[in-house]
């Protein structure tokens, strides 16, 4: 027998399309003059106020300019959205903006300086920094064939655990996305976490659930079971795998080719280790402590600011900058791209 007909109401009136909803930032419309707060002063800033000075980056919602404000004279980095993003777009850039803007304050999280429009395209103005450590890693260890030394990475790691503190206890948020390439420098050697767009908020049980992220540097945890949720000791094992990166010049894990090579190597392989390098003993415990697989043994960031190579680093009188300025001026010397 067959089946019944399908009924069609040909009276029926098209489905409107809902009106795109205007962007907005602290409730207010982002128009195509926006509030700057640059070095404690306010200033009504347009894009032609701005002048372009070059192109540092593309990514995948839009390009990252090198500009000028010409009333300060202060340089900074303008990530341009393209008009066409999409919803999800942004969605992811909405938050990153927000967050961002709610970081002022905390010196291990990118300065904004404001938000405007230009002919439909969005433009987020924050602080200009030097480089991203995925690329200041590959070139000392690739290019240049040396290592980062340890106390640079304990500095490192002291700026990126308080910035992630910073998130939890002021914001309750996680990051979710930890990696060199989202930790910057400047050439003055600060060291700052930036890219919010995935970060989450938590529920009522300091849990997440989404499963957003760059997977190589996803917990045990969220690769395997993600409807029970996870808290920040997933961000604690990025973290790991960050400094891992930092203090091999290598990921923490091989290329896979598979989705279920992915879950033999991070849920049922060995977690990274390093048992084989010269580094303290503090070091080498204290980057285990964060790629501890077993998520209740693993420690909070509470824990770990107490553990003794965040204690002795922080102690230290390392200058960064210095160390940073050495480098660049070396690769510089030898031909080699620095950015």
């Amino acid at each position: 027998m067959a089946g019944a007909r399908p009924k069609f109401n040909f009276n029926a009136k098209p489905k409107e399309e809902e009106p795109k909803k205007e962007l907005e930032h602290n409730d207010h419309p982002i128009t195509s003059t926006g509030t700057f707060i640059i070095e404690e002063k306010k200033f009504e800033v347009k894009a032609t106020d701005l002048l372009q000075l070059k192109e540092r980056g593309r990514g995948a919602f839009g390009v990252v300019y090198e500009m000028q404000h010409r009333d300060s004279g202060t340089i900074m980095a303008v990530k341009r959205i393209r008009a066409t993003a999409d919803g999800n777009e942004r969605k992811y850039l909405m938050r990153d903006l927000n967050i961002i803007e709610k970081s002022k304050g905390c010196p291990y999280i990118v300065t904004f300086y404001g938000v405007l429009l230009k002919d439909g395209d969005l433009w987020i103005c924050m602080e200009l920094m030097d480089n991203s450590l995925d690329k200041v890693y590959k070139l000392v260890y690739h290019d240049m064939k040396k290592s980062f030394p340890e106390k640079i990475i304990g500095k490192m790691a002291v700026a990126i655990l308080k910035a992630l503190l910073f998130l939890e206890e002021d914001l309750h948020v996680m990051h979710r996305d930890v990696k060199p390439s989202n930790v910057l420098i400047s050439n003055d050697g600060q060291i700052k976490l930036c890219d919010f767009g995935i970060a989450g908020a938590f529920t009522a049980s300091n849990k997440c659930y989404t499963g957003i992220g760059s997977a190589v540097y996803m917990a045990p945890e969220r690769v395997s079971n993600r409807k029970r949720g996870y808290d920040i000791r997933s961000d604690v094992w990025s973290f790991g795998c960050t400094l891992f990166e930092l203090a091999t010049g290598k990921a923490p894990y091989p290329p896979w080719g598979t989705v279920f090579r992915h879950l033999e190597l991070v849920v049922d392989g060995p977690p990274p280790r390093l048992d084989d390098t010269e580094l303290s003993d503090e070091c080498k415990m204290f980057t285990h402590l964060c790629l501890e697989k077993d998520v209740n043994k693993r420690p909070k960031y509470d824990d770990l600011l107490k553990q003794p190579f965040i204690l002795t680093s922080e102690a230290e009188d390392t200058d960064i900058g210095v160390w940073y300025r050495v480098v660049m001026e070396e690769a510089k010397g030898l031909g080699l791209d620095q950015q």
